[in-house]
């Protein structure tokens, strides 16, 4: 336990997490006051013949200071639960993630950034800047954690997706039974600048944010992901880095370190997992705006995924076979604009463009959007 007692009367906040492995169950209880108190108590492996659900009672003692427990609530349910995804700012759809273990050396899928996975220097034991530690739990029964406060940078890289747009992520561990022990995790996609995370729950890193961060516990996955470290009290966590485009089998590179700088002490290391894809479907562009700005010129906007080409034709008619392609397009926004005789736009990382147009002569009754082929 950590902290004083709790005085009397102090809500405390209950979990109950149950697992079942095959023909063994995991039990794990988490009690807080979600400040100074924290109450964790694991039993791992424990006979499924052992047990009826009848009832779940508790004995409070010592510094939890309770007389009284109140549940509301509760829901039992036979077979696997799978918890509701949170609400999720960069995720609106609550996609399902494939989970990818990192893997060192040939054949797999991580290396130090600059370098080859045959190079495998930076990865082992005692001496290396990276340790490949087993027994301590983690996905495939391993983790990458840095040797030294200043490692070199990682790359982790998702090779063999289908074309397509996809959610990105890392994970890692954080050691959540004392606050003096809080783990980060540095990334972010190539190019681009890395962020330093921490997790939601605890006390503040210095330099780091909880944006996009979530319990994976939380999250769903295509298969079984380990959540809950057995060696002592971890929680599995995920960070949502943002999005990446798949063309003609091009590969996703994530970059990862510990914390960017270099914050020394075991107390603030990084326990790097693996990453996960989730698929984006693709959705149709919006026109949101359409402008007369002068007699024949016009402004429109247009939303849809990021980073994606689009034409615009015009037509007398619906059927658009196969309509003027308009040319000359003139940027009065965000976006791009390119292709023969400017006739390309190109969304930016939101998703939005603004053109202006000039339509050809003729009657003009219908404007249609259509994405370009990569």
């Amino acid at each position: 336990a950590a902290g004083a007692a709790v005085p009397a009367n102090t809500p405390v906040d209950f979990s109950l997490l149950l697992i079942r492995n095959g023909s063994t169950l995991d039990i794990a209880v988490h009690f807080t006051d979600g400040a100074a108190y924290h109450q964790e108590q694991n039993l791992l492996d424990q006979g499924v013949g052992d047990f009826t659900y009848d009832s779940v009672a508790f004995l409070m003692t010592g510094n939890l200071n309770a007389t009284q427990a109140t549940f509301s609530d509760i829901a039992v349910t036979n077979g696997p639960v799978v918890p509701a995804p949170p609400p999720n700012p960069n995720d609106p759809g609550n996609r399902v993630i494939t989970y990818v273990d990192a893997v060192a050396g040939p054949g797999g899928n991580t290396f130090a950034t600059g370098g080859s996975l045959a190079d495998t220097s930076w990865n082992g034991t005692s001496g290396s800047t990276w340790e490949n530690r087993s027994g301590v739990d983690g996905n495939s029964d391993s983790i990458f954690e840095p040797n030294n406060t200043s490692p070199p940078e990682l790359t982790t890289q998702l090779a063999g997706l289908a074309d397509g747009t996809y959610d990105i992520w890392i994970f890692y561990w954080d050691q959540i039974v004392s606050d003096n022990n809080n783990w980060i995790i540095s990334a972010g996609l190539d190019p681009g600048p890395l962020t330093s995370f921490s997790s939601p729950g605890e006390p503040a890193v210095t330099n780091t944010t909880k944006d996009g961060v979530y319990n994976a516990a939380d999250l769903r996955f295509t298969t079984a992901v380990d959540l809950v470290s057995s060696n002592t009290l971890r929680n599995l966590f995920g960070v949502h880095l943002g999005q990446a485009t798949v063309s003609e089998g091009s590969t996703v590179s994530i970059r990862i370190d510990n914390l960017i700088n270099n914050l020394s002490g075991t107390d603030n290391r990084t326990w790097f997992d693996g990453v996960g894809y989730a698929l984006v479907p693709e959705t149709s562009p919006q026109i949101s705006n359409f402008t007369a700005i002068s007699p024949g010129l016009w402004e429109l906007t247009l939303q849809g995924p990021a980073h994606t080409a689009y034409q615009l034709r015009s037509s007398a008619t619906l059927d658009f076979t196969p309509g003027t392609l308009i040319e000359n397009l003139s940027l009065a926004g965000p976006g791009t604009i390119g292709g023969p005789n400017n006739s390309t736009v190109t969304t930016d990382a939101t998703g939005t463009a603004t053109v202006r147009i000039t339509l050809p002569a003729g009657p003009t009754s219908y404007l249609r959007a259509e994405r370009v082929a990569p």
